[in-house]
């Protein structure tokens, strides 16, 4: 009986000792389960970020795909034609607003003081003083206006051109030396790349104001000439003087805002450059063309009054090197005024 007993005992002892290794296994595994269960979410969260940062890299990389594999939207030729065609216009223009004045008759005329406001500086003394000058005159002659016109609005058209940021001149300077900045560190690929995206977001950003902004440019260029012609731009719009030419001005501004967005943004292999000369400088005929056609030895040297039609160069990448010369400007001398 008390053999029996005694195996009894061992026999559950033995198996409660089993128990308790099975227990022990059993709570080493969890543990193991645990711990694999803690490394697969890492994994898991590793792989997320993994997947994440890809995604990033890949943007980026196509990013700078389009970046680096964007071409030349258009050919120095493209350019060359827009260019002809607004010298044309303004040409045109010019030409019938100063003729138009004749069927005005005797339009009241102001004398008024020439302040040096940023359109009479540019305008310059030798075209202010043929503007002063006609009034004294009893026959009409509307050649010195219609030059000052074609003077004036090749200014306003320049303005916009040269601009980042349409009729917000005032922002320019800074584009202004950013862009030196890249060109001064960077290749040509890589400037003009950065040119045509930053000139692209500032146009999308501008949208439908920006030709508000450019037509205002082209007006107030325009008002200021009759305003130095002694005319009252005040009567000028009681006889609807103006709303006749309204479409053509409209015409170059929009020729305008597409030759900026041509120059500044569908060429990027090479940077062009609307060329014009500035009031006293020297007639050099191997760098422009006289409006009159007083071309020669004789007129070297003669005193430029203004430019009359915008001309066409490429910038050179190397510092000090000359422009290319695509299109010669056309100007008019201080001796034919």
């Amino acid at each position: 009986m008390v053999a029996t007993t005694n195996a009894a005992i061992m026999k559950a002892e033995k198996a409660e000792r089993r128990n308790r290794d099975v227990e022990a296994q059993l709570e080493q595994q969890s543990k193991e389960l645990r711990t694999l269960l803690n490394q697969l979410r890492q994994s898991e969260a590793l792989r997320q970020q993994t997947l994440e940062l890809l995604e990033t890299k890949t943007s980026e990389l196509r990013g700078a795909q389009a970046f680096m594999s964007k071409e030349d939207s258009l050919s120095g030729a493209d350019v060359i034609g827009m260019v002809k065609s607004l010298n044309a216009e303004i040409l045109q223009v010019a030409a019938f607003m100063a003729d138009s004045l004749e069927d005005l008759g005797k339009i009241q005329t102001e004398d008024v003081e020439i302040t040096p406001t940023k359109s009479a500086a540019g305008l310059g003394k030798y075209i202010i003083r043929a503007l002063r000058f006609r009034q004294n005159r009893a026959e009409f002659d509307p050649m010195p206006v219609q030059i000052a016109l074609q003077v004036c609005l090749i200014q306003a058209c320049k303005r916009v051109v040269d601009g980042w940021v349409p009729g917000v001149p005032g922002h320019d300077l800074i584009f202004d030396r950013v862009y030196a900045r890249v060109r001064d560190t960077e290749g040509q690929s890589i400037s003009g790349r950065w040119r045509a995206m930053t000139r692209s977001q500032i146009r999308n950003m501008a949208g439908e104001d920006a030709h508000t902004s450019i037509m205002k440019i082209v007006t107030d260029e325009v008002f200021e000439v009759f305003r130095i012609a002694g005319y009252s731009t005040r009567d000028l719009k009681k006889n609807s003087y103006f709303d006749k030419f309204r479409e053509r001005l409209d015409a170059i501004g929009r020729l305008t805002y597409r030759i900026q967005e041509a120059i500044g943004e569908g060429l990027t292999s090479e940077d062009f450059h609307m060329s014009v000369v500035g009031v006293g400088e020297g007639f050099d005929p191997e760098e422009m063309d006289d409006t009159f056609l007083q071309s020669g030895s004789a007129a070297r040297g003669e005193r430029v009054a203004g430019t009359t039609d915008f001309g066409l160069s490429i910038q050179a990448s190397k510092k000090g090197s000359p422009p290319t010369i695509l299109k010669k400007p056309k100007v008019v001398l201080a001796s034919a005024l």
